[in-house]
Order: structure tokens, then C-alpha cells, then sequence
């Protein structure tokens, strides 16, 4: 187990949202916009976080915000720039898209992790890299990933000391703590 005090946690929200059409992050979701869920659960459990975010519309949020070192690089670049930007010798990437993730998964994340191995969460048979604890010491890969444009996170993680945490068991408790709102349909399905 790795200690809150050596982890730093990042919120993503940095992307394009191609599929959605407009910055995801700031989409109203159940009364408030959909970062905001994943923000007020971590106050809620006093946890410190960094939103990055290429849009200055989150500094509205009142949490401190970084945007992408290289940008356009979708989530392997926002992992970059938390390792790069990060004081601890761990980083846990949390995706704005997930409003409702429970502080319940990021425990068991937090439970299960160890030095100089990344640690990811898997729901429903998918792997969930934006639901993952990263070590600092995997920045150059990350930036030699992106240096070749290999930006699927799946290559960072397969390539790199790892474990997968399976969270199942929690869509029983938390049934809507794992969807993940990326495109116009997917809002659509969530709120019917």
C-alpha cells in the first residue's frame, strides 16, 4: 500500500471531445457540470487535486488548473504533464468523464498500489486508464510514447510493471459510478 501522502491526484479534462462537441468537463450532468461531481467527491474526502485543462473556463472552478506540456496528445499527454508537473513520487489520473467514480474505487486503488507500478482499475472486462495510479519514474516512457506517437494508454500500461484491480464488484453498489459520458449518446442513455 502506497500512502495518500505520496500520491498526487490529476483530474483530466484537457481533450478535445471530438465525440461530445464541446468541452465534456463543463457539461451539466445531474444539476452541476460533470467535473464537478468527481471535484466535490475528493473534498469531500479531503483529498487534494489538480484539474488539467486546456480551457480557461475551469478556472472558474476554483481548483487549481495546469494545462497540457504537449498538447494534443490526448490522455498520454495529460499523463505526462501530471508526472512531470507532480511533487510525489505518484500520480492518480482521474477522467472528468466518469462523474459519479466512488471514493470507494480510488481507495482500493490507493490499497492496492506499489512503488514503481502502475496500478489500474478494470469494470466491466475494459481497463479503465483514467482510473489508474502511475509512478513517476515511467515519464520518460510516457514521453517516448508520445515522441512516437504510440498514444493509446494501453501501450504505457502493457509496457510497464503493472497490476489491474478488478472494481465489478462495486457496479452492484455504485451502479452508475462507473459510466462514462464521451459522446452525445451516451448523455442521452444516462439520462433515460
Amino acid at each position: 500500500m502506497i500512502p495518500f501522502s505520496e500520491i498526487e491526484i490529476f483530474v483530466t479534462a484537457g481533450g478535445k471531445s471530438s465525440r461530445m462537441g464541446q468541452d465534456k468537463g463543463l457539461i451539466e450532468v445531474a444539476g452541476k457540470p460533470m467535473i464537478k461531481h468527481v471535484l466535490d467527491m475528493l473534498k469531500a474526502n479531503n483529498l487534494t487535486h489538480t484539474i488539467i485543462a486546456n480551457n480557461v473556463a475551469y478556472l472558474k472552478l476554483n481548483t487549481k488548473c495546469i494545462a497540457d506540456i504537449i498538447h494534443d496528445k490526448g490522455p498520454m499527454g495529460a499523463l505526462y504533464t501530471a508526472l512531470a508537473t507532480c511533487n510525489k513520487s505518484m500520480v492518480l489520473l482521474i477522467g472528468c468523464d466518469s462523474p459519479f467514480i466512488p471514493f470507494e474505487a480510488i481507495n482500493r486503488l490507493i490499497q492496492n498500489a506499489h512503488f514503481n507500478q502502475i496500478t489500474v482499475a478494470k469494470i466491466a472486462d475494459k481497463l479503465n486508464p483514467l482510473l489508474a495510479i502511475y509512478p513517476k519514474n515511467i515519464i520518460q516512457n510516457v514521453l517516448n510514447c508520445i515522441e512516437n506517437n504510440k498514444l493509446k494508454m494501453q501501450d504505457i500500461i502493457f509496457g510497464s510493471l503493472h497490476q489491474i484491480i478488478e472494481m465489478d464488484d462495486l457496479l452492484v453498489k455504485y451502479p452508475n459510478g462507473f459510466v462514462n459520458l464521451n459522446e452525445p449518446n451516451d448523455l442521452i442513455r444516462w439520462r433515460t
